[in-house]
């Protein structure tokens, strides 16, 4: 989504909420915006999750830890993404 968003909102491909579809310009933002934000908190999710493995090597312990994780991590970029167009496009 970072090299190539997708150019006109569509119900298909790319960061869909009703926030992000209300305009083009919504649209626009918000799929760089998340594109950026999924990379990078998607980087703190394999650190984080490499670092369970790490101090608990039980299978059981590291993926209940890691779905954990893997939930929080899903969801930060979301709302940060909502937050920002509540912020610059209004409601």
């Amino acid at each position: 989504m970072l090299k190539k968003p997708p150019k006109s909102i569509n119900h298909f491909y790319g960061y869909r909420t009703k926030r992000s579809m209300k305009s083009q310009e919504a649209w626009d933002f918000s799929q760089k915006y998340a594109a950026k934000s999924m990379l990078r908190w998607g980087f703190y999710y394999l650190l984080t999750a490499l670092l369970a493995f790490v101090i608990q090597p039980s299978i059981l312990w590291e993926i209940s830890i890691s779905l954990s994780l893997m939930f929080v991590f899903i969801f930060i970029p979301i709302y940060k993404t909502e937050r920002i167009l509540i912020q610059k496009f209004g409601r």
